[in-house]
């Protein structure tokens, strides 16, 4: 008896000694982001949607200028969230996806023609 309180005794001052491990934060993942559609005339607007998962906040560029955070937008029943865009000239949108990860980025380019 003596033996086995012996050894529960070493085991638990190991097992308290131990570092405490950190919690692995899964980086944030934008899973689509696409204009629908992805060729407009000038004077016509797309939707741009997205999908993403692991996120606290999403920016959303256009050709290097910070349009806005989107975080507020609504998802739709697909758990979507989109934003209706009339860009005047051919443009890169760049959708930025910031969370305790990290951050993701994807970009859709949207031809106006």
């Amino acid at each position: 008896m003596k033996k086995l309180i012996i050894i529960a005794i070493c085991l638990s001052v190991v097992a308290c000694s131990q570092p405490p491990v950190a919690p692995i934060l899964n980086k944030p993942e934008i899973l689509y982001f696409k204009a629908t559609p992805d060729r407009i005339t000038s004077g016509e607007a797309t939707m741009l949607i997205w999908k993403a998962i692991g996120f606290t906040r999403i920016v959303m560029d256009a050709d290097g200028f910070k349009m806005t955070e989107v975080t507020d937008f609504p998802l739709n029943e697909h758990g979507e969230q989109g934003a209706w865009v009339a860009p005047k000239k051919p443009t890169m949108f760049l959708l930025t996806a910031v969370g305790p990860g990290g951050i993701f980025t994807e970009r859709v380019w949207v031809q106006v023609i």
